[in-house]
């Protein structure tokens, strides 16, 4: 199960997430700032294999992404 909140802090932030979305099996996450990703909270936060490139974030989280995505959208107020 992943931990929200940690997700988000591993994603630097909510003032750093620009968009979340699920698709099929996992969240697609763009940032402002790629640099403030964390990986290793990320691994903390439940994400066991973090696909980076540029600002995108790929997070293979299984069948439930959109619903994750749905999750932490309302945890960021959106």
């Amino acid at each position: 199960m992943l931990q929200l909140n940690t997700v988000i802090a591993g994603l630097g932030g909510a003032n750093n997430i620009r968009d979340i979305t699920g698709c099929i099996t996992r969240l697609r996450c763009l940032v402002h700032d790629p640099q403030r990703v964390d990986e290793t909270l990320l691994q903390a936060g439940g994400c066991t294999d973090i696909r980076r490139s540029g600002d995108r974030i790929q997070i293979p989280v299984g069948l439930e992404a959109e619903v994750i995505a749905d999750q932490l959208n309302d945890a960021l107020g959106r």
